[in-house]
Order: structure tokens, then C-alpha cells, then sequence
């Protein structure tokens, strides 16, 4: 434990760097089911090991997010990997702004999302309007399979799953819907240099 305590203190720098630390030390004691206070020496070696591989990705401008398999989204948190985008708080002005337009709608719509990713926006409205019927459609099945995941983490027994190309014409054709819900990419290529290095770790599909 002196050696990680070490590793710890050494490597911090300022408050942003210790708090994403202690995360990626909890996220190592995850992995290997480890309570703070049932640590024993072999069991430390290899929480050293765990640790140290995280920071080192870390420094590596992997996201945090990716390396703690989890991000907050509206209160809520979801598992992410990198099949999916990491949820952001810009996106939650999407939710404030069905929440306005809908709050006293009493009516069961239905909702498409498009790109649905980690599932956080459809998980979110599911939690909103817990009587509406969401549509959550992706290209990609290993996002889906995410988004499964975090539904089913979440208990939203409302949304139906839909893999496919929505430039393929006939993909909506057997989805009925009232609203279109989508936080496509809005990075171009040529500002993509310019962003935090963090975002090349993520899905260039998405």
C-alpha cells in the first residue's frame, strides 16, 4: 500500500488530476472486487498494477470515462466503453427542451431517437414520460448492446431496440413515431484537430 500511496501522491499535480485519480483508484478496486480495508499484499501488488496501467492510460489522454467504464448523464449514471460517444452536458439541453415542449402533454407519444449510442437520452425521456413508447435506433450492435445494458441497469421496460441505417429507406417504414429525437456529430473533419485529444479514443462511426 506504501507503494501505491507513493505512486498516488507523486503523480498529482493539481485538484482535477487528484479527483480523476481517486476515480481510476476506486475503478482499480472494482476491478478486482476489493474493499478499502481487506487489501493484503498480493492482493495490493496487483491493485499497483491495475492502478498504474490506468494512469498511464490516462496520461495518455484516454478519457476517464472510458478507463472508469461509467459517465454522468442528467443525475444518472451510465456505462460506457468505446463503442459508444461519452454522454455530454451540452446533450442534456435536448431533454429540457422535450421536457418543455411536452410537461403537460398527457398524450402516449411515441419517440424515435436516432443514434441513441449508450441509450442515455432514450433512458432519460423513458424516466420522464414513463407512458410513452421510445424507439432507440443505432447502426452500430455492439452500441446497442450498451444501450441494452444501461436499460435494463436503468428499468426502462419502454424502449424497443433498432439496429439499422436510417438513410436506408425502408428502416423507419415499421416504426411509428410522433417525435424525432438525435444528437448527431456536429465535429468536422478539419475541427477535429483542433478538440481535446481525449476524442480520438472515441467511435468515429458514431
Amino acid at each position: 500500500m506504501r507503494s501505491l500511496n507513493h505512486l498516488f501522491c507523486r503523480s498529482i499535480t493539481d485538484q482535477s488530476i487528484e479527483y480523476a485519480y481517486r476515480w481510476l483508484f476506486s475503478r482499480a478496486q472494482h476491478l478486482l472486487r476489493l474493499s478499502q480495508s481487506h487489501i493484503s499484499y498480493s492482493k495490493s501488488k496487483s491493485l499497483f498494477g491495475i492502478f498504474r496501467s490506468l494512469i498511464n492510460q490516462y496520461h495518455r489522454h484516454v478519457p476517464i470515462e472510458y478507463l472508469c467504464g461509467s459517465a454522468m448523464f442528467f443525475n444518472r449514471l451510465f456505462i460506457v466503453n468505446r463503442h459508444v460517444l461519452i454522454p455530454r452536458r451540452d446533450s442534456e439541453c435536448l431533454i429540457h427542451h422535450v421536457q418543455q415542449l411536452y410537461e403537460h402533454d398527457t398524450n402516449r407519444q411515441s419517440i424515435v431517437e436516432i443514434g441513441t449510442g449508450s441509450g442515455c437520452l432514450s433512458i432519460t425521456l423513458c424516466h420522464l414520460f414513463p407512458h410513452w413508447q421510445i424507439h432507440a435506433c443505432d447502426i452500430s450492435s455492439s452500441a446497442l448492446r450498451v444501450a441494452r445494458n444501461n436499460a435494463y441497469l436503468h428499468h426502462c421496460h419502454n424502449i424497443e431496440f433498432h439496429r439499422g441505417n436510417i438513410f436506408d429507406s425502408k428502416f423507419l417504414e415499421n416504426i411509428s413515431f410522433d417525435i424525432i429525437v438525435s444528437n448527431p456529430p456536429y465535429i468536422s473533419k478539419e475541427q477535429i484537430s483542433y478538440c481535446d485529444r481525449g476524442i480520438f479514443y472515441e467511435p468515429f462511426i458514431a
